[in-house]
């Protein structure tokens, strides 16, 4: 779709299974999309089941084609632990800042741009971009818990894939890394639904999780 695309957000909730690593069955997930106040909106992915709990949130403004973030927090608690962080983004030091708060452990700051997302947001910043302009390769600035730092992406063509939830024509989204890393992330959105992440695979090395939509 050209430039003249519909770049508003538009709220939803999504049911997704999440499986991978140490994990012997597929957690159900639920990422959803609401608006909190003007221009202020929540995404949130939580997933919970016998043995702990994730939850993920962020507090973002929509400026353009961008999720700039206010807010995030990260609660995991499982076997027996807690782990919670909490980020704020400060916008009135130039630059601006992000100042993290991890459990058991002493505040951090990091100088960030005032274009910054982070990873829960950072798929809606791909799906506005796939509908706006797909160009072949594209960059966020992305604050995480650890740092800031630039994310480079390409298009990898349109792939058909199967989920739980059916077969998609899907536009296939590999992060860029440098040649001799050994992690990998891939994303799948679909065009008919108005490019939701379909399916999304990260591999870090070590352990490949996977996360599959289930419904809509």
């Amino acid at each position: 779709m050209g430039s003249q695309a519909n770049t508003q957000l538009a709220p939803f909730s999504y049911e997704y299974g999440f499986s991978g690593g140490s994990i012997p069955f597929t957690i159900k997930a639920t990422r959803s999309l609401k608006q909190v106040a003007p221009n202020q909106w929540q995404t949130e992915l939580t997933a919970k089941n016998m043995l702990g709990q994730i939850t993920e949130t962020s507090v973002f403004s929509w400026q353009g084609c961008t999720p700039v973030t206010k807010e995030y927090k990260n609660f995991r608690k499982g076997l027996g632990q807690t782990r919670e962080t909490h980020l704020i983004v400060d916008a009135s030091t130039t630059p601006p800042k992000a100042v993290v708060q991890r459990s058991k452990k002493d505040s951090r700051e990091f100088s960030i741009t005032k274009h910054s997302t982070d990873m829960l947001s950072l798929p809606l910043a791909i799906q506005c971009q796939l509908k706006k302009n797909p160009q072949t390769k594209f960059s966020y600035q992305v604050a995480s818990e650890r740092r800031h730092e630039t994310y480079d992406f390409a298009i990898k063509g349109t792939q058909k894939i199967s989920t739980p939830a059916g077969e998609f024509d899907a536009i296939r989204v590999e992060r860029e890394r440098s040649e001799d890393t050994k992690r990998h992330t891939i994303m799948w959105f679909s065009q008919e639904h108005n490019y939701a992440l379909v399916k999304m695979i990260q591999d870090d090395g070590k352990s490949t999780y996977e996360m599959n939509l289930r419904s809509f």
